[in-house]
């Protein structure tokens, strides 16, 4: 109406009712139209549906790639392949998933595209987001842009790590299958009966001694190999095999073309027949076993050989089953138990062992049975045939079958130790009649050295006495000489005129020696017996001793004595000496600045310790180099059943301790 520019106004009923059905029937046909494009979007909508469906879930993955390697599309198989969500993989660089070392073969494969309008593949290795990688096939086609002209890579992508491991798998069973073959020393072969082609593989070539290269093999060569006093046996199982359809494997031996050598074969073969029942081929194997038949006659020798060291050896050899019964024994076993073979064998071990010694032996091989010892040895006694006993040495150890290791039985090994066991009787004996003779020279030696300390002791006493009075005859006499010489000088000086030069210093030097010798004799008596221990004690002694020894050596000592020390005579005097001698060793030893005496009674005991601060020593080495200083102390304090302990270590100082019971007292 707008084309024609009519107006409605001014048609006729008419004209407008026919412009009401053309109307009409146009909004009919606009309807029809509609369904049928509304039925052709949804067709068009399910068809892209299924092909989405089928391109998203494809068992391979597809990728559209734009000219500078950017993903155009993929679907989820890639996706799931890689990875990656697909919003973070549509958009990238495809050769972020592609591993470094197969970046080139991908710009390869895609220029190899663009220069072929057909499919191009490679094989590389892309990598997951995750970091894994993978072996792909990558097969590619280029799409050409209409519009721009550049050229868009399709491509499918196939995941071939299954594949690669089969492949993988395949090859490394032939490889095995090959080498067992070949490890088996397998020489295999086949022959056409009608036209007589053979095929060897290179181990029969090895085996016949000829070289692959020189001419292909035939029935001469394998009948030529034969060695001619097996060809008749070998041609018969042949024709046997043929004729009864079965295997053909008779053991035999041939001769090597290349050096003569004689070697053992085990052929395994069978004819192949058609359909028809007519022999075709006669294939198989052939296996090498010389070293086989070399070691069959090695073991007859070996089993020889123990036999025959079974028998001669000149030990006892037995077989016992578990519950004891004789299997085996050889010659030597007879004659130290006096049976006979066929006696021995219709006992068990337990009726000819001493009743004293079966719950023993059955002990051990109890253990021996249950797995907690694979072997025993033990010292018993057989009774011989006669009635006599007879000792001897027995070895065990069980042998167990080789899978279950279930027992077999026991292998004995028994030395006859009948003179031994008297020698060791007889040696017994002497070593008791030593131990009585050591024992008594022992109880000798020590009523021996109770005498000398005993005699020591009393040396020490007379030595005392001595002293004493030796120390009592200095102060005494000299003392009294000295005060009257003294007295003397005096008098004749008060009576001597003055006017005599140098008369008065001479007397003042002869009074001063006679003081220094009166002193002398004082000192000498003290240190021959000091009148303070007799008179005082030897708490008293003691203090005058370290003072004494402070003011000669200059080694500054600090006691700490008890009060009340009511001590013999003898045991003060020992304990005097003692701390006499210590100190004397301290002086020229020690190095010391210090000395720490102590003098306690405790649990019964008079304890008596010197502790310096000087260079040390060591005890042991001191004793081992036999110091008689150290071991006149230590036989002075047993005088008084005491002891004397040393601790010391290099630069660490030392100390001496001292301890005498009181119960000498009484």
């Amino acid at each position: 109406m707008r084309a024609s520019r009519t107006d409605v106004a001014r048609m006729s009923p008419k004209e407008k009712q026919r412009l009401v059905h053309e109307l009409q029937v146009h909004q009919i046909e606009l309807e029809i139209q509609n369904e049928e494009l509304r039925r052709a979007q949804g067709e068009l909508a399910q068809s892209r549906d299924r092909f989405y469906h089928l391109y998203d879930f494809a068992p391979v993955g597809y990728v559209t790639l734009a000219p500078d390697g950017t993903v155009l599309e993929a679907n989820l198989t890639l996706t799931t392949m890689l990875g990656v969500e697909r919003t973070k993989l549509v958009g990238g660089k495809f050769t972020r998933f592609v591993s470094r070392d197969a970046q080139d073969t991908l710009y390869l494969h895609q220029h190899a595209v663009l220069g072929s309008d057909v499919k191009q593949a490679c094989d590389l290795r892309l990598r997951r987001a995750d970091g894994k990688s993978f072996a792909a096939r990558m097969e590619t086609i280029g799409i050409r842009d209409a519009v721009s002209a550049a050229c868009h890579y399709r491509s499918a992508i196939i995941d071939t790590t299954e594949r690669n491991r089969a492949e993988q798998a395949l090859r490394e069973n032939e490889e095995r299958l090959r080498l067992a073959v070949d490890g088996a020393g397998m020489g295999t072969w086949d022959v056409e009966l009608k036209t007589g082609a053979t095929v060897w593989n290179r181990r029969h070539y090895q085996i016949m001694g000829y070289e692959p290269n020189n001419s292909p093999p035939n029935w001469d060569m394998w009948r030529s190999r034969i060695h001619p006093d097996d060809l008749d046996r070998v041609m018969k199982a042949r024709k046997s095999a043929l004729e009864t359809k079965g295997l053909y494997n008779p053991e035999h031996r041939i001769v090597r073309a290349d050096n003569g050598e004689i070697r053992w074969l085990a052929p395994f073969a069978r004819y192949i027949y058609n359909e028809a029942g007519t022999a075709i081929r006669f294939a198989g194997v052939d296996f090498d076993i010389t070293e086989s038949k070399h070691a069959e006659q090695a073991l007859r020798d070996s089993e020889e050989r123990f036999r025959s060291t079974f028998e001669n050896v000149a030990v006892g050899i037995a077989h016992v089953a578990p519950d004891g019964r004789w299997l085996r024994v050889n010659d030597k076993f007879c004659q130290i138990v006096g049976y006979r073979r066929e006696q021995l064998l219709a006992k068990t071990f337990q009726d000819i062992t001493h009743a004293d010694d079966v719950s023993a032996n059955l002990a051990l091989l109890r253990r021996a049975l249950v797995g907690e010892i694979e072997t025993y040895a033990m010292e018993k006694r057989y009774i011989r045939s006669d009635g006599s006993a007879v000792w001897v040495n027995l070895t065990t150890s069980l042998v167990r079958e080789a899978q279950t290791q279930a027992p077999l039985y026991f292998i004995s090994v028994v030395e006859n130790i009948s003179k031994r066991k008297r020698a060791e009787d007889q040696l017994l004996g002497l070593a008791e009649d030593l131990e009585r003779q050591v024992a008594a020279r022992t109880a000798e030696l020590m009523a021996s050295q109770e005498q000398l300390r005993a005699l020591a002791e009393r040396a020490h006493e007379l030595q005392e006495n001595e002293r004493a009075q030796l120390a009592r005859e200095l102060h005494d006499e000299f003392g009294a000489a000295f005060t009257a010489l003294k007295v003397d000088l005096h008098w004749i000086m008060a009576r001597f005129p003055k006017s005599v030069g140098g008369v008065e210093e001479k007397a003042r030097v002869m009074s001063d020696l006679i003081d220094n010798s009166v002193e002398a004799v004082r000192r000498t008596a003290s240190l021959l017996r000091p009148r303070l221990l007799d008179d005082f004690g030897l708490v008293a002694a003691i203090e005058w001793q370290t003072a004494e020894f402070q003011r000669r050596t200059g080694i500054q000592c600090v006691t700490r004595l008890a009060e009340d020390v009511d001590l013999d005579q003898a045991m003060s005097t020992a304990l005097y000496r003692l701390l006499q001698e210590t100190l004397t060793n301290v002086a020229r030893h020690a190095k010391a600045t210090k000395v720490h005496v102590g003098l306690q009674i405790e649990g019964g005991k008079v304890l008596l310790d010197v502790q310096d601060n000087g260079i040390g020593f060591d005890p042991e080495a001191a004793m081992n180099d036999r110091s008689f200083g150290l071991i006149g102390m230590q036989e002075r304090a047993y005088a008084f059943g005491g002891h004397v302990r040393f601790e010391s270590r290099p630069l660490h100082g030392a100390t001496v301790i001292v301890e005498i019971p009181l119960a000498r007292k009484a």
